[in-house]
């Protein structure tokens, strides 16, 4: 989508929140001696994850994390007009997430609440989306959210997916221009390519094949997460690097001006990948999957939180952060720290 530069928004504040239980690699070594944990691991970049308990969901994480917001911003709770819920691990099929957690949280009445279902482009999108609901003045504050746990969408005996995900939830304050917050959003462009949707897909539970269903045969666990993990990298060092070169060059900049790259955490290869074929200088790369996994949607604002508050930015840092995956579905976002 080649729209011209978003009406500029800030991120104002990003708080997150994991389940307490911690897999490591040292774990799942010992349960499956026979998964070559230390190949994987170099491939990953993963060393642990966070794994939600058997009764808790995405949403009870995404209620940790938004909870966590509202108490560093006395009064934000009254202020939210919209609820953007990114997830792709519902509670439910109906209700969606997002008016459930309304509910818990007791906001008003006159809140717009809403599901989006997407993946690790979930973050530019929202904030797409809440650049639209800031824009058009439906809202002076939208509540992002984006939360998932991919652990009860994987097959146990699927040991590239069991090592590279991870459990997580962000909740993100937007608003219009403010003297302070994270970043202010500049630019935003989007993606989409899904005639290769099959590349990551849960084939049942949906109306097109229920749950339970012997589904296709070409898929080795129809219930749960089937991951084309070559097919995904291939797409993603294809699209993205292209794409990121149209983002910057309508803003007239260079991969040298960029101060700070926030890429989905995806897997360290991918990561490595775009760095190489981009020649980004590897400190400008930013990362955090060793101790978290690929949390997706939630990795992006997880890692410009970590980021601005650990001093990786300065004032007037000009910084990409870039989401790509099921769907297919890209994302990117020019922020400058504040």
């Amino acid at each position: 989508m080649k729209s011209q530069p978003s009406f500029p928004v800030v991120i104002r504040d990003t708080a997150f929140a994991f389940p307490e239980t911690i897999l490591t690699n040292n774990q799942l070594d010992e349960r499956h001696p026979d998964w070559t944990i230390g190949r994987l691991q170099t491939k990953t970049g993963v060393y642990s994850r966070h794994i939600a308990g058997e009764n808790e969901t995405a949403l009870d994480v995404a209620e940790a994390a938004v909870r966590a917001l509202f108490s560093r911003h006395p009064g934000l709770q009254e202020k939210i007009d919209a609820i953007v819920f990114c997830t792709e691990s519902g509670d439910h099929i109906l209700p969606p997430n997002a008016c459930i957690l309304q509910g818990r949280l007791g906001l008003s009445s006159h809140v717009a609440a809403f599901d989006i279902n997407l993946a690790c482009s979930g973050f530019p999108y929202g904030v797409a989306i809440a650049r639209g609901f800031l824009y058009t003045r439906l809202a002076n504050n939208v509540l992002l959210v984006n939360a998932d746990t991919y652990s009860k969408l994987i097959h146990p005996e699927d040991r590239a997916c069991t090592v590279l995900f991870g459990d997580a939830a962000s909740a993100t304050w937007l608003s219009r221009e403010a003297d302070n917050g994270l970043f202010t959003v500049e630019d935003i462009l989007l993606g989409t390519d899904g005639a290769q949707g099959n590349l990551f897909i849960i084939p049942n539970g949906g109306c097109r094949t229920p749950k339970g269903s012997n589904g296709d045969a070409e898929f080795r666990y129809p219930d749960h997460i089937n991951m084309d993990g070559l097919g995904i990298r291939g797409f993603a060092v294809s699209v993205v690097p292209e794409h990121l070169e149209f983002l910057l060059k309508r803003a007239d900049l260079a991969v040298r001006d960029i101060d700070g790259w926030a890429f989905h955490q995806a897997s360290g290869i991918i990561l490595d990948s775009f760095t190489r074929i981009m020649r980004i200088p590897s400190e400008r790369v930013w990362k955090n999957l060793d101790t978290i996994g690929n949390t997706v949607s939630a990795s992006i604002p997880i890692l410009l939180k970590q980021r601005h508050d650990t001093g990786g930015t300065t004032v007037g840092d000009v910084v990409v952060a870039a989401g790509f995956g099921v769907g297919l579905s890209w994302g990117s976002l020019r922020l400058r720290t504040l």
